[in-house]
């Protein structure tokens, strides 16, 4: 079985395809692959992909698609076991089954993992809560280093500034350069 998945926006994993094959060659990768770009991906920037590096998907694609070491920068924080192992738990036990009892059971939980997930979204928007629970934790983490920083210079026309962070147990009062439009942060 090919699976395909993303992570969501609560950092959670996301099934996106399944395709049963004979085995995980390079041909069947490839052809997996291929519906995948076309009818999923269609052309999307920043995806990656992540994989238990099975031999017919190292040969189907180069590296930088699907390492975090070569990848831009795109799957920072994604583990790949983490993910493999997310799936492997959703599907435990269906793998060796009649393919039919393969297909209905990998239905059957994949729909059950989009309602729990649905009914948790319904009760955040409910609640009032516009971000997800992952962004607002990562949100209030940024805040709280945030407060002990102080921008000393600011350019607009260049979308620049210099920043001081505060000196906490023998670190900070470093100056970081924040160039906005580069997307670039570098100490000084």
């Amino acid at each position: 079985m090919l699976i395909a998945a993303a992570m969501d926006g609560n950092q959670q994993v996301l099934p996106l395809a399944f395709a049963i094959v004979d085995d995980e060659s390079t041909s069947s990768w490839k052809w997996f692959l291929t519906l995948l770009s076309r009818h999923v991906i269609r052309g999307r920037r920043g995806v990656c992909l992540i994989s238990d590096r099975h031999p017919g998907i190292i040969k189907a694609i180069n590296k930088e698609k699907w390492t975090a070491s070569h990848d831009g920068g795109w799957c920072t924080g994604i583990l790949t076991t983490n993910m493999s192992e997310c799936i492997n738990g959703v599907l435990k036990g269906a793998r060796r089954l009649p393919l039919t009892a393969i297909v209905e059971i990998t239905f059957v939980r994949t729909v059950n993992y989009f309602v729990t997930r649905e009914r948790r979204s319904h009760a955040m928007v409910a609640n009032g809560q516009l971000w997800t629970d992952f962004a607002y934790k990562m949100f209030n983490q940024w805040h709280q280093k945030s407060i002990d920083h102080t921008v000393t210079k600011y350019n607009h026309r260049q979308q620049s500034a210099s920043v001081v962070t505060k000196r906490q147990s023998g670190f900070g009062l470093n100056t970081h350069v924040v160039k906005i439009t580069n997307r670039e942060c570098f100490m000084r």
